[in-house]
């Protein structure tokens, strides 16, 4: 599951390493939580006149899978953040959803987000 800053990345072509990766991933391997697709539309509404990055982003969001948000990944969030909590460490709030929804469905969380890389012994995180 791709989080939302590596999805931005690849919608905005600026990182070819990446692009590489994703284009190349077979697409049963690549899906995004629906939180992302919340994230990302987000940022398109704060830029209508981006005529080019919402064509990009529309195109990836209909090449990806969304994962719906269910109560399962409801108990591994509340699970997720009782550890980091205890273990003193500052997570954001939709970080921790989109990483326990990967948990939640056995998925590889594919992020460069060092909070989240903090959460390695609890999660299966890959950087790219």
């Amino acid at each position: 599951m791709l989080d939302t800053m590596v999805s931005s990345e690849f919608i905005r072509g600026s990182n070819a390493t990446l692009d590489s990766k994703i284009l190349h991933a077979r697409p049963s391997d690549i899906s995004i939580s629906c939180i992302s697709e919340a994230e990302i539309r987000f940022g398109l509404a704060k830029k209508p006149q981006a005529a080019n990055l919402h064509r990009s982003a529309e195109a990836f969001l209909r090449a990806v899978e969304i994962q719906s948000f269910d109560s399962p990944a409801a108990s591994a969030y509340a699970w997720l953040r009782a550890i980091y909590e205890k273990e003193g460490l500052s997570v954001g709030s939709l970080d921790a959803l989109i990483a326990a929804h990967a948990h939640s469905l056995g998925m590889t969380l594919v992020t460069r987000d060092k909070a989240l890389r903090r959460l390695s012994s609890w999660l299966k995180i890959e950087s790219w």
